[in-house]
């Protein structure tokens, strides 16, 4: 049972993770042409900080996509330690 509810668990976060750059890159480029047509300089700096987010979700579906691969084919764990 357990095993069961975390590859659900797993493959949510892989979604998830794997959506999220592009929503965010999509909200990059929304809010920093609505910042450069205001003129205003938050607007352009919340825009970066929406790149950064989709930066680290790609960190984050890799170390999530590691650990399932890892916990789905044990031998590959063996060999990498």
């Amino acid at each position: 049972m357990f095993g069961f509810v975390w590859y659900v668990s797993q493959v949510f976060l892989i979604k998830q993770a794997a959506c999220f750059p592009v929503c965010c890159g999509r909200l990059f480029w929304v809010t920093k042409a609505v910042g450069e047509k205001q003129g205003s300089a938050l607007l352009q700096a919340n825009a970066w900080h929406h790149r950064s987010d989709a930066i680290s979700s790609v960190v984050a579906l890799i170390g999530v996509g590691k650990a399932w691969i890892l916990h789905a084919f044990p031998l590959i764990s063996l060999l990498l330690d």
